[in-house]
């Protein structure tokens, strides 16, 4: 995969909601009468069904450089992974369609679904793909950018909500020696 600065971050499926939160330690845990009941996305199927036959026509026309799924860690993990390819990202917050008020941006980034993607989008593709979506009755929204600058800047409003060195979020924690 390339990824250049200037790329566009765009969010493709379902809204996010507060409950996609959880879904991967949710995953791993023992289930008990203690378990929290709204731990697991609530998915929708035909939202699904849109998105992938949307991606497939989407990539066959080119209109995609690269995209990945927003399971465990939602938009912070796929972005945070793809920003490493480019060298950093801008993310707006407030940029992403949600399924009702008042999640916190925390909330809004972290959130998980097998139904929504990020892709990676040249500049002069965003019509087009724009234009297939409407066509498809797939959401899409421009989140931000990915540029060079080694940070993975994250905001809500033009407020800095997170700004992370690359290197450190990748790299920062030292490996374990077993």
């Amino acid at each position: 995969k390339h990824i250049a600065a200037g790329d566009h971050i765009i969010m493709a499926g379902g809204r996010v909601g507060k409950d996609g939160i959880h879904g991967a330690t949710f995953s791993s845990a023992e289930i008990d009468e203690h378990s929290p009941q709204s731990a697991v996305q609530i998915g929708s199927p035909i939202t699904q069904k849109l998105l992938s036959d949307f991606l497939e026509r989407a990539c066959r026309a080119g209109l995609v450089k690269c995209s990945t799924d927003n399971g465990a860690g939602g938009l912070s993990s796929s972005i945070g992974e793809l920003a490493k390819i480019s060298g950093g990202a801008v993310v707006n917050l407030e940029k992403v369609p949600l399924k009702y008020s008042g999640l916190m941006a925390w909330e809004i980034f972290v959130s998980e679904s097998q139904e929504r993607m990020t892709l990676v989008i040249e500049e002069e593709k965003l019509e087009s793909l724009f234009h297939m979506a409407q066509e498809m009755e797939v959401e899409l929204s421009d989140i931000g950018n990915f540029t060079a600058a080694g940070f993975l800047d994250v905001r809500y409003n033009q407020r800095k909500i997170a700004y992370l060195s690359l290197v450190f979020l990748h790299d920062g924690v030292p490996r374990k020696t077993l």
